[in-house]
């Protein structure tokens, strides 16, 4: 919102500004705005529970600019394409671990539930032993997300555990493929949901509003998919959306400003595909 309303004033240039960012994937097209202004970006992550930021990229890490080279920008690129959050604050520890508590290599590829221990992190929820006993089942808590851990330890966002999809056994990250279906320069809200589907159990569909007078079909963004992260191998064909719906109003928010999912996933449970 504040980068369309510098673009209103005529500002088109703006050093030493910081945006940082939390609750969602940055999208790719934002992400280019805020280079093109000179605006500098980064992330930080600290739900509720864990009483601050427990995740933050306010540094660069050594490992990876002592491999890549010293190129503020060509790293900051990586964090961004690969949804990273950063590492963690000090005194924090984070692992990634299966659905047994065994923890995940540091690969760029296992993905897991993400687990933060802290002074900061949450003892318990308020009169609600059994969720304060599934949380720290593993003596970490349990953030109800899903991340990889990449070899420079960078911890990089899948999913919400409620979010993400599968398909044919498949795991489909839906907040990474809403980056992609962002980066299109049409695309004004973008959301991707799993609907049931009588042979892959689910598939993906993305909900998008464009921005006025683009012009832009369904076809238009599957090409747009298929052309830019399908053939360079970003990202596998069977993550692309067997239907992109483009809605007229602005989609559905949860208190806090972030699309509403849940009321998505109901609206179109019963969409026919094929």
């Amino acid at each position: 919102m504040l980068i369309q309303q510098f673009k209103k004033m005529g500002v088109d240039k703006i050093e030493g500004f910081t945006f940082e960012y939390g609750g969602a994937a940055l999208p790719l097209a934002l992400y280019k705005d805020c280079k093109r202004m000179g605006i500098v970006v980064g992330p930080g992550y600290g739900p509720t529970e864990t009483g601050m930021t427990g995740i933050s990229r306010p540094i660069f890490i050594p490992r990876m600019w002592m491999k890549m080279g010293w190129d503020p920008e060509k790293m900051t690129d990586h964090f961004v394409k690969n949804n990273s959050l950063g590492v963690p604050i000090p005194g924090a520890s984070v692992k990634v671990v299966k659905e047994n508590g065994k923890e995940l290599p540091h690969d760029g590829k296992s993905r897991g539930k993400l687990l933060i221990f802290g002074p900061s992190i949450t003892k318990e929820y308020y009169k609600n032993p059994k969720a304060t006993e599934k949380a720290w089942r593993f003596d970490y808590f349990d953030m109800d997300d899903l991340c990889v851990i990449d070899e420079f330890g960078s911890i990089n966002f899948a999913d919400r555990t409620k979010d993400v999809i599968k398909s044919g056994g498949e795991w489909i990250e839906s907040s990474r493929l809403e980056v992609f279906i962002a980066e299109h320069p049409a695309v004004s809200e973008v959301c991707v949901i799993g609907v049931p589907h009588p042979k892959w159990g689910e598939r993906a569909v993305a909900i998008v509003t464009l921005k006025p007078d683009s012009g832009i079909t369904e076809h238009d963004l599957l090409d747009h998919l298929r052309k830019n992260f399908v053939e360079t191998g970003e990202i596998p064909k069977w993550w692309v959306p067997d239907r992109i719906i483009i809605e007229s109003s602005e989609l559905p928010k949860t208190g806090t400003g972030k699309i509403n999912k849940s009321m998505m996933r109901e609206k179109y449970k019963n969409i026919k595909l094929e």
